[in-house]
């Protein structure tokens, strides 16, 4: 949106949301208040998460909106959660800005608007229930881009369902993301 002109040679969104037009009831709650989330400080997430990796084994349900357990070695769960940050408060202000107003805005510039410019290939891969960024909000880009090379992948389906993170942690994201992708971008380059 800034550098229309930057040397990039395709955008490949996963499960990226643009305009938040609907949020998940869990995400809007969280990130109700900018200022408030400004405020929150959290401190050993990565410790909270490694004690709740117990619970979330036994009862995997409680993951669903971020991964579905049935696409995961939870008992390499020790292995992710060094992954887990603390959450930055003025990143999570951001973020709360973002979700209140809809578009995104960075330095003034309204992204979703200024995008009508780019005219780069676009993929967009949407899983099927994506419980933190809804299909409608990744899908907004759609509206938004200014190229005609733009496909959208569709990881899931009813009875193999595809949570938010299982785009890039199920053990078959190779073979149901990462490989169509590849073939995405190997078919314009």
């Amino acid at each position: 949106a800034h550098t229309p002109d930057a040397p990039v040679a395709a955008v490949v969104a996963m499960g990226a949301p643009l305009r938040w037009d609907d949020v998940h009831p869990a995400v809007r709650f969280a990130f109700g208040s900018p200022r408030l989330v400004s405020w929150v400080r959290v401190r050993g997430t990565e410790s909270l998460a490694r004690a709740m990796l117990p619970i979330a084994t036994r009862l995997p349900k409680l993951l669903s909106p971020y991964v579905n357990a049935t696409h995961v070695d939870l008992s390499t769960g020790t292995h992710m959660v060094r992954t887990v940050e603390d959450p930055q408060p003025a990143v999570n202000a951001d973020l709360a800005r973002w979700i209140t107003a809809r578009d995104l805005v960075l330095r003034g510039v309204n992204v979703r608007a200024a995008l009508r410019r780019v005219k780069l290939p676009l993929l967009v891969v949407v899983s099927n229930r994506d419980g933190i960024v809804p299909e409608r909000a990744s899908l907004s880009v759609l509206d938004a881009w200014g190229g005609t090379d733009v496909e959208v992948l569709r990881v899931g389906d009813p009875r193999t369902w595809w949570a938010h993170a299982d785009l890039f942690v199920a053990d078959s994201a190779p073979e149901h993301v990462f490989a169509p992708i590849a073939a995405w971008l190997a078919a314009r380059f």
